[in-house]
């Protein structure tokens, strides 16, 4: 998803949780926020929906989401990024309703809190490590350790898992869809084993990339 819809907003206002909100957070609000404004039920939110489809695209995203936290961090007072492009948003909003221009109610754009975690301070005010910042918001530094747990430890136990539930499921019937049940169970645990594995050798990647710009 592109940044085009932000127009110089601020995702977090937009999606209206706090920096430090964990990927869980994230999912939360956008889920809470698309409810409201997908087009599907509310016709005149196709604009505001494209907003937060733009906003979550950037912050799931943790390559993406860094890069627009260091450039937030450094830029000046009151000057919003987008996807890692410093831009000037309009301070103020128009109403539909009336035409006049008001201040962004707290929270959000859209009038929610921000929801999430707020053990740690702002950016702003004091910058966190690049690496830090990525192990709390994702999971330590994927290992060699990581990697012989994947192959030795949770192919085996899912795949043995996955045959042992399409057994119970597959019981009263004959061999043959005991057979392709086993099969596709197998299958289905490869392809969820897979996605995982992706995830974790672009974190290894993510955190390889940001040691050695000295994260910057």
């Amino acid at each position: 998803m592109g940044t085009d819809h932000l127009q110089g907003k601020d995702p977090y206002q937009v999606l209206g949780v706090p920096s430090t909100a964990t990927p869980e957070d994230l999912r939360q609000a956008y889920r809470r926020l698309a409810r409201r404004y997908h087009p599907d039920k509310n016709p005149q939110g196709e604009a505001v929906f494209a907003e937060i489809a733009s906003a979550y695209g950037l912050l799931s995203d943790p390559e993406r989401r860094l890069r627009h936290d260091l450039e937030r961090q450094s830029a000046p007072p009151g000057q919003a990024v987008a996807d890692g492009h410093r831009t000037t948003p309009a301070p103020e909003t128009t109403t539909a309703s009336t035409g006049r221009t008001a201040a962004a109610p707290p929270g959000g754009p859209y009038g929610d809190r921000p929801r999430g975690r707020r053990a740690r301070p702002e950016p702003g005010d004091r910058p966190e490590d690049p690496l830090a910042r990525l192990e709390r918001l994702y999971g330590p530094r994927p290992t060699v350790g990581t990697a012989v747990k994947l192959v030795l430890f949770h192919l085996p136990a899912g795949g043995f898992l996955s045959v042992l539930a399409s057994a119970f499921i597959t019981v009263s019937m004959g061999d043959a869809a005991r057979d392709l049940g086993r099969s596709a169970a197998v299958l289905v645990w490869l392809a969820l084993w897979s996605v995982l594995v992706a995830a974790k050798v672009r974190l290894w990647l993510l955190y390889r990339r940001v040691s050695g710009s000295g994260g910057r």
